[in-house]
């Protein structure tokens, strides 16, 4: 999907021994690199973010809690 551009390059794999877990590092700034705060606004915009990937991977066996931010590795 990455290489059809329907997602974005990940920034990290792990293998979980029953699946795999891509992540992607976020940023506040280009510039200095700092990390997004876990505002309110951002974090609604995390779950329509994370919603979307979900619809977008379930047919690879996506697991839905991965929409929990309290389930966040």
């Amino acid at each position: 999907m990455m290489d059809d551009g329907e997602l974005p390059p990940i920034s990290a794999m792990a293998k979980s021994g029953q699946g795999v877990w891509v992540f992607w590092m976020l940023q506040a700034n280009i510039e200095n690199d700092l990390p997004v705060k876990a505002v309110k606004e951002k974090k609604l915009i995390w779950a329509r973010v994370q919603q979307a990937l979900y619809h977008r991977l379930e047919h690879l066996g996506a697991d839905a809690s991965s929409r929990d931010g309290s389930r966040v590795a």
